[in-house]
């Protein structure tokens, strides 16, 4: 077996090429887009590049692909962050510890004595966690991994770090009977209003939650400030994804206090293209997305900023989500993902709101011996 680094377009192919010989005869995987995937790697589109370096490598056997891996840092001013991710592999353990060691070896040259895996990198909300439970059909964005994957982490020495869940809730679901009563009450104090996204305010719309994001996350351990740009870059890049009366942002005397994010999914949209993603691809999903009423959302993020937190604004969000929803009968399901066994309050939330779990993924460390 042959570990050989990514340097070229010839290899770089051969990187986005590995999935879909792990998952050649698995009926529920969904190629992620070719451009989405390089796009992370990419410095000019990228953003963790200021602050970090990537690598990857795939693996051959026979002249045969077998196995990928890349393996990433960020120097941040508050703290560092290395790992691995985009991890594919034969169910072979000798395969898979050659790829541990290139990535490892690497970031401990770095100078980095922990990392985590399997994560992103960049933002935390796609491409994070390895699937443990729940192997359905993913969502656009959201790892996806055979059952045999945990053994071999565990076995080179990963340990599981947090947890991560993801709960479904269908319209039948929602407990609106309970809710509606108390989110009513909330919603009539003075000072608090609840609105979609409105994309004609575009710089107002990414200041208002970069800063919401910055205040609720500055505490968490692996918090990155988001930047006013990041939100433009994010809102523009998936903007035919984004249903601006179903995104749901809270405001306090005109203070921007919180926000439920969801987005259309569109990996089901996705599946038959293996892959590709170029211009024929693009006008195939731009005509779908503009004549098929939504199905399925995905909610990728829940935040208050710490002076409001369990002052109601929570359940006046989800109630704003859900009167949208009301109004948008093509929706069946919603997936709320991911939220941290570190945030008990929120597990508690989605099960009170009627969600139900339905995704485990585990975000492992290994401690890099010197």
């Amino acid at each position: 077996m042959e570990v050989v680094e990514i340097k070229d377009f010839k290899t770089e192919k051969q990187f986005l090429a590995v999935p879909s010989v792990i998952y050649k005869n698995d009926p529920n995987w969904i190629c992620p887009p070719h451009a989405d995937v390089a796009s992370v790697f990419d410095s000019s589109k990228n953003t963790a590049f200021e602050k970090g370096e990537a690598k990857r490598w795939v693996l051959m056997k026979n002249g045969a692909l077998i196995g990928r891996i890349a393996a990433f840092y960020q120097r941040l001013k508050t703290r560092e962050e290395a790992g691995i991710g985009f991890f594919e592999c034969a169910d072979d353990r000798e395969a898979a510890f050659l790829l541990f060691d290139a990535g490892v070896g690497w970031l401990k040259e770095k100078g980095f004595s922990q990392i985590e895996g399997p994560i992103n990198f960049g933002p935390r909300d796609s491409y994070w966690g390895l699937l443990v439970e729940g192997f359905s059909a993913p969502s656009f964005q959201d790892n996806y991994h055979p059952p045999y994957y945990r053994s071999l982490f565990e076995a080179y020495g990963f340990v599981p770090d947090f947890e991560q869940t993801t709960a479904r809730m269908t319209r039948s679901d929602f407990n609106a009977e309970r809710l509606g009563p108390i989110a009513e009450k909330v919603m009539a104090k003075p000072g608090y209003s609840f609105r979609g996204l409105d994309l004609k305010k575009p710089d107002k719309m990414a200041r208002d939650i970069a800063s919401i994001y910055n205040k609720a996350w500055s505490d968490h351990e692996h918090y990155s400030p988001l930047s006013e740009s990041d939100v433009r870059a994010k809102i523009n890049g998936m903007k035919l994804l984004v249903l601006p009366e179903l995104i749901s942002l809270a405001y306090v005397n005109e203070e921007a206090a919180g926000f439920f994010i969801s987005l259309r999914d569109v990996n089901p949209l996705l599946k038959s293209f293996n892959g590709k993603f170029g211009w024929w691809q693009k006008v195939q999903i731009f005509l779908k997305l503009k004549t098929e009423r939504p199905t399925k959302l995905r909610s990728i993020l829940f935040g208050v900023i710490p002076e409001y937190q369990n002052k109601g604004l929570e359940t006046g969000m989800i109630w704003h989500f859900y009167q949208a929803v009301q109004r948008t009968p093509s929706i069946e399901e919603v997936e709320l993902s991911w939220v941290g066994d570190f945030n008990p309050r929120m597990l508690k939330l989605l099960e009170s709101i009627g969600a139900k779990p339905w995704k485990k993924h585990i975000t492992f460390k290994l401690n890099i011996r010197a």
